[in-house]
């Protein structure tokens, strides 16, 4: 794909005043200090629990138990830079077990973002020296992919996971938020680079693969509605419109998956493969109905040539197949 090159464009900012870096560094100390207050309630309070209240210091599990504070705080355990905490929730994600969920309906995007990406980012940032980070990831990426299983390969965005435990069959939503549809790809593509397994990045692709065929047949041609009909692969009939909640980060995903790479080689060489497949099938399809157009052709020039061994047409009576053009095969 051809990229356009651009000038940079961010600012070229002076050397820091080193009063300024001061200031600086006083409201960074600031912050960190009002980070550590809620992590120490939330290790006193509520322990590998989704939430602590803030008032009554009760816990909660409101996003399926799957103690949603740590993992969504990993990665800013360590950019602030507090190891021993880091490693103790690291340690404490092995205790997560993604078989069981306190809700009876799933939101795969909560799931997606809180969770899977907070592992993932953790594994990032850490650069890759916890392993066990990327296993549980690996673990929730194949229970959601499970969500995929529609007939026609839409996820289910508030998935019911006693009937999916159950077998019991599930479809698309008709009236599915685009946000929750389309803000998949960040994590399911970079699940797939770290663990070579293309299909979570195949399964979010789909998705995307719609929006993209569709977004310059909705109302407002270049935008997609606040909801979609996943169901039925419509997603250009409603006619509400926002780059706020409920559709916002289906656009902030956009710029951050190409900046991520989007397709990893590895994905990038499957999808190549499978349109070279198409394109030889249907190259094969074309030779094939020439070669039989051909046969026919031929066929029927058969019947309508005079034999050399036979009199000559003109002691013959005319035939009215041999005036007539060939026609084509049926």
């Amino acid at each position: 794909m051809d990229v356009t090159e651009i000038p940079r464009i961010q600012h070229d900012f002076p050397p820091e005043p080193e009063e300024a870096r001061k200031v600086r560094l006083e409201r960074l100390d600031q912050i960190k200090a009002e980070f550590i207050h809620a992590w120490t309630g939330y290790k006193e309070h509520a322990w590998l629990k989704d939430e602590v209240a803030p008032i009554s210091g009760d816990s909660r599990d409101t996003l399926g138990g799957w103690a949603a504070t740590l993992v969504d705080s990993l990665d800013t355990l360590w950019i602030m830079d507090l190891k021993p905490d880091f490693e103790d929730a690291v340690a404490a994600v092995n205790a997560i077990d993604f078989s069981t969920c306190t809700l009876s309906e799933l939101n795969v995007f909560e799931a997606t973002t809180r969770h899977l990406g907070g592992l993932l980012s953790a594994y990032d940032v850490s650069d890759g020296q916890y392993p066990t980070l990327l296993q549980k990831a690996w673990e929730l990426g194949h229970m959601l992919y499970a969500a995929f299983d529609t007939p026609n390969r839409m996820p289910v965005t508030r998935w019911n996971f006693r009937d999916a435990a159950d077998g019991k069959p599930q479809e698309a939503s008709d009236a599915a938020l685009s946000a929750e549809m389309g803000s998949l790809t960040l994590e399911f593509t970079r699940l797939s680079q770290l663990t070579g397994d293309v299909r979570f990045f195949d399964a979010a692709q789909r998705v995307m693969d719609v929006f993209d065929e569709q977004q310059n047949r909705t109302r407002l041609p270049g935008m997609w509605p606040v909801a979609v009909n996943a169901r039925d692969l419509d997603f250009t009939a409603w006619n509400s419109f926002t780059i706020g909640g409920m559709a916002d980060s289906l656009y902030e995903y956009l710029p951050k998956v190409r900046g991520l790479g989007f397709i990893s080689p590895l994905v990038s060489k499957k999808r190549k493969r499978k349109k070279k497949r198409k394109r030889d099938g249907e190259r094969d399809a074309r030779r094939e109905t020439s070669k039989q157009a051909s046969i026919n052709q031929k066929k029927t020039f058969a019947h309508t040539v005079p034999n050399s061994n036979t009199p000559s047409s003109a002691a013959q009576p005319r035939s009215t197949a041999s005036s007539s053009k060939p026609q084509p095969p049926r």
